[in-house]
């Protein structure tokens, strides 16, 4: 059996709330191995968890690898709007893995009654993106976390909201989608409404721009993520 020495990861199993750590996988969805990395690690070894997602209309372009199966057995945290939410990367490996994929990290919101069975297969509205941070690099590579804000008029509610970090490839290749969704139960004044909506699988094509890199490292002023513009509340 395959082992490894590892620097790099991108499997975001950490919620935070206001820069607090939580609990490996209690209020995100865990994960399967794919066929593939089963066979090259031990059960649950966490860096199997890792592979990403490459067909843009597969259903695990929601929430990962089986992540629906996992639904009922993922706690709920609750959030205020306008305050610091986060996802992190499982550090089990070391503790100087960091985020190594080259690429955007969004965020996206589906509102359901019922998180334990809800598969994602509603619409989605953006509420973070991170992306290049001048011409020739991601504001993501090199840290562990990726930080954003709930919109302060989101409406109140539960929530599935899912992280991608994409890494874009050129034409010969497909993009790579490391997907994490926590659980989380908005609370705040709401009074929002977003208008601009997602479909997963669906609302991505191989076309677009934002998948589509002839480097990943130059000429990033010019990158446009893909999905619709980020809902601010």
């Amino acid at each position: 059996m395959k082992t490894s020495v590892v620097s790099f990861s991108d499997l975001f199993g950490h919620l935070l709330v206001n820069g607090t750590e939580t609990e490996k996988w209690k209020y995100v969805r865990y994960l399967t191995m794919t066929p593939e990395y089963a066979e090259m690690y031990p059960p649950d070894n966490e860096w199997a968890k890792c592979a990403p997602v490459q067909d843009l209309a597969a259903i695990d372009l929601r929430c990962n690898h089986e992540a629906q199966l996992f639904a009922h057995n993922t706690s709920t945290a609750t959030v205020i709007a306008g305050e610091e939410i986060g996802f992190r990367i499982v550090r089990d490996f070391s503790p100087d893995l960091t985020i190594f994929h080259a690429g955007p990290g969004q965020v996206y919101l589906s509102k359901a009654d019922d998180l334990s069975t809800y598969e994602g297969d509603g619409d989605w509205f953006k509420i973070a993106s991170a992306g290049p941070i001048n011409d020739t690099q991601w504001e993501l590579i090199g840290g562990i976390d990726m930080n954003f804000t709930i919109p302060l008029t989101t409406p109140p509610g539960t929530y599935l909201m899912r992280m991608e970090h994409i890494m874009p490839m050129d034409a010969r290749f497909s993009p790579q989608f490391y997907i994490s969704c926590a659980h989380i139960n908005v609370v705040g004044p709401g009074g929002g409404n977003p208008t601009e909506l997602a479909r997963f699988p669906g609302s991505y094509k191989r076309e677009d721009p934002g998948l589509l890199l002839n480097s990943q490292f130059e000429d990033l002023d010019k990158y446009v993520a893909p999905g619709p513009s980020v809902w601010k509340g």
